[in-house]
């Protein structure tokens, strides 16, 4: 008896090949607030002389859970939405391509950090997970590999959300990819209806 046995790299592998480039990684993203039901997205370029570049993408969704994002987040290839065509609460049809998001998020750079604010059946809670994707280049085996995820508890806010932080960043962005990027921002923020409004910021000042 013998069974396949991943090298950790097949996470970065897989999103190379998934992902054309950081552009539709960022579009994947703001896909996943827009089946999130948010109002808005925010994309915003920061930079700093210690750490360089680095991406945030923020909306007010209605964010994962902890166990969202440990049983379906950090589940490559699971079926939870396979068969979906509409958001939670039925308000939109689905853009995002099927779970994967954490193959944009490791698209875009070498470190992220994100903070999901959701309500689970008793309470809002905070879950924050740092992920280093250089472990997935590296000769371990995907079963290898261990993630911490924070939890807490929200106090004094009803707000729900997801932020993502991106840095070490894998692309130097030229404006040609700018351009792009705004371009299909443009179209994904076009209204679906009178009803379903969805804004997105860019915030590209630091260029």
């Amino acid at each position: 008896m013998a069974k396949l046995k991943p090298r950790a790299r097949i996470i970065r592998t897989v999103g190379d090949q998934l992902i054309s480039g950081p552009e539709a990684a960022i579009i994947e993203l703001v896909k996943n607030s827009y089946d999130a039901e948010a109002t808005y997205a925010e994309v915003k370029f920061k930079y700093s002389v210690s750490e360089g570049f680095s991406i945030v993408v923020t909306d007010d969704g209605h964010g994962m859970t902890y166990n969202e994002i440990v049983n379906n987040w950090l589940e490559p290839a699971t079926d939870v939405k396979a068969d979906k065509q509409w958001s939670r609460n039925a308000r939109r049809r689905l853009l995002g391509a099927k779970g994967i998001g954490r193959f944009a998020v490791s698209r875009l750079g070498e470190i992220s950090l994100m903070t999901s604010i959701a309500k689970n059946d008793e309470y809002i809670e905070s879950s924050s997970i740092y992920i280093d994707w250089s472990l997935f280049s590296a000769e371990k085996y995907l079963e290898d590999i261990e993630l911490d995820i924070v939890k807490d508890v929200v106090v004094g806010s009803e707000s729900t959300g997801v932020e993502v932080e991106v840095s070490q960043l894998r692309d130097n962005w030229s404006k040609k990819q700018l351009e792009r990027l705004i371009l299909e921002l443009r179209r994904l923020s076009l209204p679906r209806s009178s009803e379903d409004k969805f804004s997105i910021f860019l915030d590209i000042d630091c260029f």
